[in-house]
């Protein structure tokens, strides 16, 4: 058990613990996680514009909100909502004030504290009648001298768990910001795809009255104008299904953005018709700044959670050396009795309090040792944190870059087929071909813009997952400590695990910047 020891006239040897006060703390000095080259690839499979994007991403001074590519101000108004709206940005704002006040706790450990009690009572002695009345006022204080560095300890962990919760909230506000621009082009695409599925279905009811009326004449098989009407009916489930596609889709965004039903309608309804209702980005290419790993809200706040364990291992370490504290009090009180005046006296006391640990049944030391596999299991985080971010990045990529190229030969497609519907009208106008031949040439066209529409939404809905994999528009109130150093450990700790300093870039124009060993 702890041992006290109280002194008020032991200056030199307070003198002595107040210089040891000065002194490094315990525990391991927190060096940032590095990646081996196994885990970081050298160089992306699927590169976008290298010279491109690496110049715009090193040349941005603030990230911008990349959703403005699009210039579209219903997205904008419906992405600002759902930023003010979202429950699960109030949750995780809510989170950060928790990590703030608990810094401020930590801060507050090592500042002096100051107490103050007053008290009045009154009493009587004996049966004549005489009263007492005592009173008395008091003031306590006390100072813990930072001997190990246990606040100090106390004080980077707060500060790094801060820095976790402020990345969480970078990372839910990417996220959502990603969820409504992925909803807000699918609904605008699903009203594109409504609008080519009633004139595929006004089509269809044009070839089944012609072919009923050659039915009736004789000149086609009974089996046709069935296989008609059956084709109408095809068509008009897909339509059904088409329009409650985008009930969903609205009441996805209503969801996401908190914007209620008839203001969403309303702003949903200012937009243009046909396949020009999916708005195109500025630039396709999107910018991959060197940094890409460390810019992803969850992979900073996986490697500021590695920073809190470390402290945490101080901590518990410092837990394990004695502890000193500066103890003051000052009292004053009054005695007053009835009939024979009042006496008063004054009480002071200082000196510091010695706290040592002797004997606990292990228990600090196994606390320790908590400590060190949790860092353990922070770490393995990380780089699990790590390994997903450049398959996610990885995976945006060849997305994207196959999206891109069906995107290219799906317009050609549909360009051509248009021509071959233009032609087969002008000749239907002309005497040449009949209403089959024209609703025949329509279908396809239809279908080709269909196929040019869907390969258009997907790579928009590429578009946008890449940026989300690369932590676009990421907002941090301040810079993480992330530095380059050599691991160190002050006395009566063991070092983390060995890591090395220096920091090689990757050889390519769209990839990260990582350091590797």
């Amino acid at each position: 058990m702890p041992y006290s020891l109280t002194c008020r006239r032991a200056w030199p040897a307070l003198g002595a613990l107040l210089t040891l006060a000065g002194c490094a703390a315990v525990g391991p000095d927190y060096v940032p996680p590095v990646l081996s080259k196994t885990e970081v690839p050298g160089q992306w499979t699927s590169p976008v514009d290298a010279a491109a994007t690496t110049k715009s991403a090193e040349s941005a001074t603030s990230p911008a909100p990349w959703w403005g590519e699009l210039s579209d101000p219903a997205l904008d108004r419906l992405v600002g909502a759902a930023l003010v709206t979202s429950p699960t940005l109030e949750a995780a704002l809510a989170r950060l004030a928790q990590a703030r006040a608990s810094t401020s706790q930590a801060a507050a450990a090592g500042s002096p504290a100051l107490a103050a009690g007053a008290n009045s009572q009154r009493s009587a002695t004996d049966s004549a009648g005489t009263t007492e009345q005592d009173s008395w006022l008091s003031t306590n204080a006390s100072w813990e001298i930072d001997l190990f560095g246990s606040v100090r300890r106390g004080k980077e962990g707060a500060r790094a768990r801060e820095a976790a919760q402020r990345a969480s909230l970078a990372d839910a506000r990417v996220s959502l910001a990603a969820d409504v621009t992925d909803a807000y082009l699918s609904h605008r695409a699903c009203q594109s795809h409504l609008a080519l599925s009633e004139q595929d279905v006004v089509s269809r009811q044009a070839t089944e009255k012609l072919t009923a009326a050659s039915v009736e004449v004789g000149f086609t098989a009974p089996y046709q104008g069935v296989r008609s009407k059956a084709s109408v009916a095809e068509a008009r489930t897909r339509l059904a299904a088409t329009r409650a596609q985008c009930d969903r889709l609205e009441n996805l965004l209503t969801r996401l953005t908190g914007v209620d039903r008839p203001m969403l309608i309303t702003i949903l309804a200012d937009k243009p018709t046909g396949l020009d209702r999916l708005p195109e980005p500025k630039h396709f290419s999107v910018a991959i700044p060197r940094a890409a790993l460390m810019q992803r809200p969850d992979v900073r706040a996986a490697e500021r959670k590695v920073a809190a364990a470390s402290a945490d291992i101080g901590l518990a370490e410092a837990d394990r050396y004695p502890r000193l504290a500066l103890n003051g009090s000052l009292g004053y009180a009054v005695d007053r009795t009835s009939g024979s005046g009042s006496l008063s006296f004054g009480t002071w006391s200082f000196g510091p309090s010695l706290s040592l640990p002797i004997l606990d049944g292990g228990r600090r030391k196994a606390a320790v040792e908590l400590a060190r596999s949790r860092y353990d299991e922070a770490l393995a985080d990380f780089k699990a944190k790590a390994r997903a971010a450049i398959q996610e990045i990885e995976d945006a990529l060849s997305r994207y870059a196959a999206a891109h190229e069906r995107a290219e030969t799906a317009r050609v497609s549909a360009s051509q087929y248009q021509r071959f519907f233009d032609a087969v009208e002008l000749r239907y106008r002309e005497g040449a071909s009949n209403l089959l031949e024209l609703e025949d040439a329509r279908r396809a066209m239809l279908d080709a813009q269909q196929t040019l529409l869907g390969v258009r939404q997907e790579r928009l809905q590429a578009w946008v997952a890449l940026n989300r994999a690369t932590g676009g528009a990421a907002q941090y109130e301040e810079a993480l400590p992330i530095q380059d150093s050599s691991p160190t450990a002050s006395a009566g700790s063991s070092p983390l695990p060995a890591q090395a300093a220096s920091a090689t870039p990757l050889k390519t124009g769209v990839a990260t910047e990582f350091p590797v060993h």
